[in-house]
């Protein structure tokens, strides 16, 4: 596992896991995490493409991650990507309460080059730099983050 490698070079290291059913992966992976008393955050990829089943599959996912969290220790922090409407971050929050959740989102940066703000009300259509769309977007997603997980253990990667 490439984890372990760099964790044996030094090098500070977080494992990603991912799983199709949480029985029995999850429960595995939940041991695993357990089993590793250094160990502070994993990251959780919990996104997907617009598909047809993609309602359905964000409902299994958020149902995964509630099972997970109640078998993997409460110091452990979810890295969590793919999540980029702030309605289904709250289910993910929801599901995993007290859990330091952290999120990677790239959609301040993709949508900032197209010149296009997360945040579309009252903003005037002036011409904007893609720098300056990329700030006002992570101040947008700052903003909804420390709302919606509490901001004591908000962080926007």
């Amino acid at each position: 596992m490439a984890y372990h490698q760099l964790i044996e070079a030094g090098l500070p290291a977080v494992p990603d896991i991912g799983f199709s059913f949480f029985e029995p992966d999850g429960r595995l992976w939940a041991g695993w995490v357990n089993s590793q008393p250094d160990l502070q955050a994993v990251s959780i990829f919990c996104g997907g493409k617009k598909i047809h089943a993609e309602r359905r599959a964000h409902r299994e996912t958020v149902e995964d991650i509630a099972l997970f969290h109640e078998q993997v220790r409460p110091a452990v922090a979810f890295i969590l990507g793919g999540i980029h409407a702030p309605r289904r971050l709250l289910d993910y929050r929801r599901a995993a309460p007290g859990r330091r959740l952290v999120i990677c989102n790239g959609m301040a940066y993709s949508l900032a080059q197209r010149r296009r703000l997360l945040d579309r009300t009252g903003t005037s259509m002036v011409a904007r730099s893609a720098r300056e769309c990329f700030l006002l977007n992570v101040v947008f997603n700052d903003r909804v983050y420390a709302h919606l997980l509490d901001e004591e253990d908000s962080l926007a990667a």
